[in-house]
């Protein structure tokens, strides 16, 4: 097997390396930096048993972000022009590109994974058309489509007059979760009054409500901190609106965390944990499995989520938090119902745990495989 995808933090294509290591599985797998990453090479690792057979990085580029897609095309086809027998590109330019493989002979099944979608994902109009024309091509032509949300395909009929009919069969693979029980703190060991963001700090994310939620949240109990954990184009925006209203002793800025299991551990011991996003037409969110409220039920803490991305309704159906309105009183008052409520939010708290045991990257995977191979045996 063979699996492409860029890389700017751990996401799903991540998970599934992890997922395939721990079933021993004999595959090569390939990260191509996007442009805002802190590496900027190509990284090329073959596995078998769990075990490095090859590792190979390419050549550092210039931050360039034409050269930087033109360099990623180039990488997937010479660097894996040899027999597979199953590929998976987790974004429709890797996809493209192990289609072309696929036509001249060197791979004999593509799997195209759409983590994410946005109507509009470049300010530019010729670069956003090129890249939903990849997006078309790959629906039509790639074995079996993995989407994150069952909500992309009517995206792409409305937005990019894809037709659904010429799509290729379709799996909803939704985020999974790093749920491990023997980690999850005991209530007592948690910080009742800790808060947490964990993500990337940019527009449409509702950090910037969340400060201004954090405020009154600590102006009624002064015992209320906040974490945000992440980072992106508000990170200096953030830290100066917080120094500016004297909160930093009160405010933790991780910055970015390139061990995961650092968020995983700073995240277990949180109270309380925020997904605000906000309800914009473009936003990723909205078409797109969005990861962050998994991963906190994953570490066993409640979240309190506006009603945007697909999974809202299903944690809110779980008991496992709360749809909320994009409204700072609103989010304040659910928040002080949390904080103040013991008994609501430990059953809260035990339909969070319950969720994410369901819903493991493991099983996601595991489930995901299974129906592909029966599509493709058929």
């Amino acid at each position: 097997m063979l699996v492409v995808t860029h890389f700017y933090a751990t996401g799903p294509a991540q998970e599934f390396r992890d997922y395939l290591l721990k079933n021993n599985c004999t595959f090569t797998y390939t990260e191509l930096p996007l442009f805002n990453s802190d590496r900027n090479f190509a990284r090329t690792i073959s596995y078998k048993n769990r075990k490095i057979l090859k590792k190979q990085d390419g050549v550092g580029l210039p931050k360039l972000e034409l050269l930087y897609h033109f360099r990623d095309f180039i990488t997937i086809i010479f660097e894996h022009a040899h027999k597979y027998d199953m590929a998976f590109g987790f974004d429709n330019l890797s996809a493209f590109s192990l289609l072309i493989l696929k036509k001249v002979g060197f791979i004999q099944k593509v799997v195209f994974v759409t983590v994410d979608y946005s109507p509009v994902r470049f300010g530019n109009p010729v670069l956003n058309f090129f890249y939903h024309w990849v997006d078309k091509y790959c629906c039509y032509n790639a074995d079996v489509i993995w989407n994150s949300s069952a909500r992309m395909n009517g995206a792409r009929a409305k937005f990019h007059n894809i037709d659904i009919a010429k799509i290729r069969p379709c799996l909803v693979v939704d985020d999974g979760n790093p749920f491990a029980s023997h980690k999850i703190k005991p209530y007592g060991s948690v910080d009742k009054y800790r808060l947490v963001y964990m993500g990337h700090l940019r527009k449409s994310q509702g950090v910037e409500m969340l400060l201004k939620v954090f405020y009154e949240l600590h102006a009624w109990n002064s015992k209320v901190t906040l974490s945000i954990l992440g980072d992106g184009e508000l990170l200096e925006n953030l830290k100066e609106n917080v120094a500016k209203s004297k909160m930093s002793d009160y405010v933790f800025f991780s910055g970015y965390l390139k061990n995961h299991e650092d968020i995983l551990r700073h995240l277990r011991k949180c109270y309380l944990a925020f997904a605000l996003y906000e309800d914009d037409v473009n936003s990723f969110s909205k078409y797109s499995a969005v990861g962050k409220p998994k991963i906190y039920l994953g570490c066993g803490v409640p979240v309190l989520i506006t009603d945007v991305p697909e999974i809202a309704k299903k944690i809110d159906d779980a008991g496992a938090g709360r749809i909320v309105s994009y409204n700072k009183g609103r989010i304040v008052e659910s928040a002080k119902e949390l904080i103040s409520g013991k008994n609501k939010y430990l059953r809260m708290r035990e339909n969070a745990i319950r969720f994410a045991r369901e819903n493991t990257w493991d099983g996601v995977f595991a489930a995901a495989i299974a129906k592909t191979s029966k599509i493709m045996e058929g």
